[in-house]
């Protein structure tokens, strides 16, 4: 609430526009072959991935939730015109279902579920409103990541491939991806937004990527999921 629209600017900067299009191109990679009749975003933010889902699933009614009423404002001035944004609303998904009556063919829940203790019940409740054969798209920090160097002013928990893979088992979803695209901790993400810096940043993280593999040492995990 006391952030609102000034979000925006944790995007800014060419590092940080970088990591952002790199998790729309994971989220996309699954969105578009789906061709969804319903999706929700969980935590919108400032409206990033719904800006996403406006452009890569246009066919889609698309609702989204998140705690703070001053995002959501934000949200419902920036998208005000678009008709495919079905509904936005302010809700505490840790703490109770959501009150619709529908179930949804894709869900995303970015940078989110982190925040809550009972994040493994939260990633049940997202089965629990996916269609048959429905897909989700969440994130988890990495247990094993480089960033338990870093200062966080909000405490968050973690997670582990191993870890993630018993409770979506346990929650009748298959995962189908796992990947992280960041291992550089984030204090060298917000030292500088100079261009150059920025390439040094994103040929590192390229470099690590080849060296590392997929999630090795990443600092978030992003899930892609199928209900079974």
């Amino acid at each position: 609430d006391k952030v609102g629209n000034k979000y925006s600017k944790s995007w800014s900067g060419k590092s940080k526009e970088h990591m952002s299009l790199k998790e729309m191109d994971f989220i996309n990679k699954f969105l578009s072959p789906k061709r969804p009749k319903n999706v929700l975003d969980i935590g919108i933010g400032n409206g990033r991935i719904l800006a996403n889902y406006l452009q890569n699933a246009k066919k889609s009614a698309i609702y989204g939730i998140d705690i703070s009423e001053k995002m959501i404002d934000v949200c419902k001035k920036r998208f005000s015109n678009k008709k495919a944004i079905a509904k936005l609303m302010v809700y505490d998904f840790s703490k109770r279902k959501l009150p619709l009556n529908i179930t949804f063919d894709f869900i995303s829940s970015i940078r989110v579920i982190k925040y809550n203790k009972n994040w493994p019940e939260m990633i049940g409740k997202i089965s629990q409103m996916l269609s048959d054969d429905g897909m989700a798209i969440f994130s988890m920090p990495n247990i094993y990541s480089l960033n338990v160097f870093s200062f966080h002013k909000t405490p968050f928990y973690r997670s582990s491939k191993i870890e993630l893979k018993n409770i979506c088992e346990q929650h009748n979803l298959e995962i189908l991806d796992i990947q992280s695209f960041t291992r550089i901790p984030d204090i060298f993400y917000n030292l500088s937004d100079n261009k150059i810096y920025a390439k040094c940043v994103i040929g590192m993280e390229t470099l690590f990527s080849k060296i590392f593999g997929k999630i090795f040492l990443g600092r978030m995990l992003f899930v892609a999921v199928k209900k079974k």
